[in-house]
């Protein structure tokens, strides 16, 4: 795998993992989450041997576990809101580093949910082991959270490159099985199409564009006058969505034409993605009202 690959499918993983982060702690802690990601460059990976790691092995490449790397700041805090969102006054460290490591443990679970379905098998994640010391060659993620009011020092994400090479190398294989049955029976799944199918090909879908979204409560809503500013969970250099029938299905830039506005179309959201991002949409229950802009 080349650099530029192992880079754009670690843009992929950091992305689910701050999805995955978010929704777990927004759940938990029953208020929103900003967190933002950013490749990190190498020099973050001697900071980042300093701090409180936790490595996660993933069944599709044991021998080089996923590492969490947080200041000790940004955990106690984002635990101390949790605890006490649920009514939890009192609580010592061990209590913070438990809350922390459940909330990173759903994070998890839920990229072992993502690479599986990336790559067409089940995949696992292993329980998370306490370690410290150099990180292993690869590619970092730096994520940086604010909640409450409070900007939190990011943590880092660690990909060994033996984690990313597992997947492409799945997918190569996918790919390569699937080249040969087009090359060998082409025809005749062409054939196999319905007959019907020609009937819904001139039927006109919505298709939206999804610049960011944002959770109110009802009473914020209500709130809500001319010259009311709505802040979205998106930068603005960050892609937008292109979503059909409420389905994302591409990201892309948005550009002018002819004084209209237009997105150019950078990526194609799989199948498996677009199921994980129909998942994730369900996950933030305790909120009333979504605003998409």
């Amino acid at each position: 795998m080349t650099g530029a690959e192992r880079t754009q499918l670690a843009t992929e993983l950091a992305r689910e993992w701050t999805s995955r982060l978010s929704a777990a702690v927004e759940m938990m802690a029953q208020q929103p989450l900003s967190a933002e990601f950013t490749l990190a460059d190498a020099d973050a990976a001697t900071p980042a041997a300093g701090l409180p790691s936790l490595d996660y092995s993933f069944s599709h490449a044991a021998a080089a576990p996923m590492r969490v790397s947080t200041p000790a700041e940004t955990s106690s805090g984002i635990a101390t809101i949790v605890l006490k969102a649920s009514g939890i006054e009192e609580f010592d460290d061990g209590l913070l580093r438990e809350t922390w490591q459940e909330i990173l443990a759903q994070a998890a679970s839920g990229l072992a949910q993502h690479v599986g379905m990336r790559i067409g098998a089940t995949v696992s994640c292993a329980n998370a082991i306490e370690v410290s010391g150099p990180l292993a060659e690869g590619v970092l993620a730096s994520i940086a959270l604010s909640m409450a009011g409070t900007t939190f020092e990011p943590l880092i994400v660690s990909f060994p490159m033996p984690f990313l090479d597992g997947l492409q190398a799945d997918q190569q294989g996918e790919n390569a099985e699937s080249s040969e049955e087009a090359r060998s029976g082409s025809v005749v799944g062409h054939a196999a199409l319905p007959p019907t199918l020609d009937l819904l090909l001139d039927v006109e879908m919505p298709v939206s564009v999804s610049f960011g979204r944002t959770f109110l409560p009802i009473r914020e809503v209500l709130k809500l006058a001319t010259g009311s500013i709505i802040e979205l969970d998106r930068p603005v250099n960050q892609h937008v969505e292109v979503v059909v029938n409420n389905c994302v299905i591409a990201r892309g830039e948005v550009v002018v034409i002819e004084g209209n506005y237009g997105v150019r179309i950078h990526e194609i959201i799989s199948r498996s993605d677009r199921m994980a991002l129909q998942h994730l949409t369900t996950m933030n229950p305790y909120l009333p009202m979504r605003i998409s802009a």
